[in-house]
């Protein structure tokens, strides 16, 4: 049970104690161990290779490179832009250097059609990518990057490259409006890198598990 949910909720839920988080909704997180200039693993052909998009346009657009080998996640570029069509955002994401992803993992809001074009974006991304866009609850997304930076036994199954500012820079400052909120503090700039992070947990996940923290 330990190494399936994050040391936070182990303290409130199993052994009925409340821990100190001082607002932040990732005190965990730390560049000692978590942000690496090479992935944990090899990278071969039993990596999975998925993009974690967060739609915006006069909000930042954020485009996350992750590749995945078992239990293991490695962040390993982004893209963070605001301003720009949606095609624009997929020629900078056909330019990077990395192999073709496999699945891409992005907000089901995307689905909102375009007035113009009236097409959505999901069905722009569908046209070159295999796209999920499973629903869930903030809350439970957010337990399962929680339980990926340290679960209760003490293990670490997700890495940042050091070149990912912004959502390094997201998930630092990623914090609650108080002490009673289960909702992060939603301020336009820190929450679309997390966002879209969560957007990547949610949808490989081969289940849909609910997490509630008392």
């Amino acid at each position: 049970m330990k190494h399936r949910v994050s040391e936070e909720t182990w303290q409130s839920e199993m052994l009925c104690r409340r821990p100190s988080r001082e607002g932040l909704v990732f005190p965990m997180l730390s560049a000692a161990a978590h942000y690496r200039d090479a992935p944990p693993f090899e990278l071969d052909a039993a990596c999975e290779w998925w993009l974690a998009i967060d739609f915006g346009y006069s909000a930042p657009f954020v485009c996350l490179w992750i590749v995945a080998r078992g239990e293991q996640v490695y962040v390993i570029d982004e893209h963070v832009r605001r301003g720009m069509t949606i095609e624009q955002h997929l020629d900078e994401i056909r330019s990077r250097p990395w192999p073709k992803a496999g699945r891409v993992a992005c907000d089901p809001a995307g689905s909102t059609k375009n007035e113009q074009t009236a097409k959505s974006n999901i069905e722009l991304l569908r046209r070159h990518y295999h796209v999920r866009t499973r629903g869930s609850k903030i809350v439970d997304g957010i337990e399962l990057l929680r339980a990926a930076l340290r679960t209760a036994a003490g293990t670490t199954r997700l890495f940042v490259h050091p070149r990912c500012r912004q959502l390094i820079q997201s998930m630092e400052s990623y914090h609650y409006n108080n002490d009673r909120s289960e909702i992060p503090h939603k301020d336009g700039e820190n929450d679309h890198a997390v966002d879209a992070l969560r957007y990547f947990f949610v949808n490989r996940q081969s289940h849909k598990a609910t997490v509630r923290a008392y």
